[in-house]
C-alpha cells in the first residue's frame, strides 16, 4: 500500500507541475517565427496577391482612393496597374507586384 501513496502522490506532482507550466502559457505560445502576420504584412505573405488586395496595399500607402485595377506585366514582372485618386486631388498610377505585394510607381 505504501508504494500505491507514493505512485499517487507522484502523479498528482505531474498533474500540479502541468496545471502550473500551461496556466503560466509557456507551453501555448506560438514562437515569433511560426506566427502568421496580420494586416498589411498579412498581405505580403501570401503566395499570390489578389487585385482587391493590390487595392487595399495602394490605399493605405496612399492614402487614397482607388479608381481602377488592371492585371498587367511590368519588365516581365506579373501584377496589378492600380490607378488611385490621391489626396492632394491628383491621379496616379502604381504598379503592385503580383507576387512580392511590393507597390512601385
Amino acid at each position: 500500500m505504501n508504494s500505491r501513496v507514493r505512485m499517487i502522490v507522484r502523479n498528482l506532482k505531474v498533474l500540479i507541475l502541468g496545471v502550473a507550466v500551461l496556466a503560466s502559457g509557456a507551453v501555448l505560445q506560438t514562437p515569433a517565427y511560426a506566427q502568421k502576420p496580420s494586416g498589411a504584412a498579412k498581405l505580403l505573405w501570401l503566395a499570390e496577391v489578389n487585385s482587391k488586395q493590390a487595392a487595399k496595399l495602394v490605399e493605405k500607402k496612399t492614402g487614397g482612393k482607388v479608381l481602377s485595377v488592371i492585371e498587367t506585366d511590368r519588365k516581365g514582372e506579373a501584377g496589378y496597374q492600380v490607378k488611385v485618386l490621391l489626396p492632394e486631388g491628383r491621379i496616379r498610377k502604381l504598379f503592385v507586384n503580383k507576387n512580392s505585394g511590393a507597390v512601385s510607381g
